[in-house]
């Protein structure tokens, strides 16, 4: 079994390979979406971009030595990765299944099959690091060590490392890649706190694990909307939140725009048989 810090450095190696992979998935369908026409018809006007070579393995295969010359910054976080960290061979294997996935999906197998359109999955940014930290000691005006409640806290530490998230993230993108799925780890802040459909904080308390709004008649479900808040975030739909006097603040939203779509959900789940 891998010790604690392994499991750390794999989950590590896990974040920056995963945006690799999107990285270079991103270049592609850019590529694929600029330099194709409908073949039965003809707009009157088009605009023409720049043309590009095609990315294909070697090309991106190349772009590696000028990624780990420095940090590389994700936009949409601003947290820093290190390629340096990740062997060479893994990150040259990244690539190769980039490459296998795009031509299915463009070309298909030996058949002519074709697969699925690789796509993007959400799931937010677990800091198991974090998470399994030592409380800090407490200590009353003369000095002396107060309970910091450490003994109950060492068995959920423990509880989150047997748990193995690492390893089951690992796992979940690899069967995701197998159906051509990307996964994409995002900052969860505020996610599970605000309404989906609405700009209004209403799980302030983990206690609060169901919310009936009586304006729409619908009962929400605190995991369900965080999760549906997660593809937000992933999708760069979710608002932007800063905090003003130790409140945080909505400055720019565009929820309106998809609130119909996220109610229909809720409403497409089953109700309780009688509610006030």
């Amino acid at each position: 079994m891998p010790t604690t810090q392994q499991k750390l450095t794999l989950n590590e190696w896990l974040r920056i390979c995963r945006f690799w992979y999107n990285r270079q998935l991103g270049e592609r369908f850019n590529w694929w979406s600029q330099n194709r026409c409908p073949v039965n018809a003809c707009p009157l006007v088009c605009h023409l971009p720049s043309l590009k070579e095609r990315p294909n393995y070697y090309s991106q295969k190349k772009q590696l030595p000028l990624l780990k010359k420095s940090l590389v910054t994700v936009e949409w976080s601003g947290e820093e990765l290190n390629f340096v960290e990740v062997p060479s061979l893994t990150l040259q294997e990244v690539c190769k299944r980039v490459d296998r996935a795009f031509s299915r999906y463009i070309s298909g197998d030996s058949q002519g099959k074709r697969s699925g359109k690789p796509r993007f999955f959400f799931h937010e940014k677990l800091n198991l690091k974090g998470l399994s930290q030592k409380n800090q000691p407490i200590q009353d005006a003369q000095g002396k060590y107060l309970p910091n409640k450490q003994s109950a806290k060492s068995g959920l530490n423990k509880s989150w490392l047997d748990a193995a998230f690492g390893q089951f993230f690992s796992i979940f993108n690899y069967i995701a890649e197998k159906a051509g799925v990307a996964v994409i780890e995002v900052n969860p802040a505020y996610t599970s706190q605000l309404l989906s459909y609405r700009d209004k904080f209403v799980f302030t308390d983990c206690s609060i694990r169901e919310y009936w709004d009586e304006q729409e008649q619908v009962l929400i479900d605190r995991d369900i909307n965080s999760s549906i808040n997660i593809k937000r975030v992933g999708l760069d739909e979710f608002p932007t939140i800063k905090r003003r006097k130790g409140k945080p603040v909505i400055v720019d939203s565009n929820t309106d725009y998809t609130s119909k779509q996220v109610l229909s959900i809720f409403r497409g789940l089953e109700k309780p048989a009688s509610y006030p």
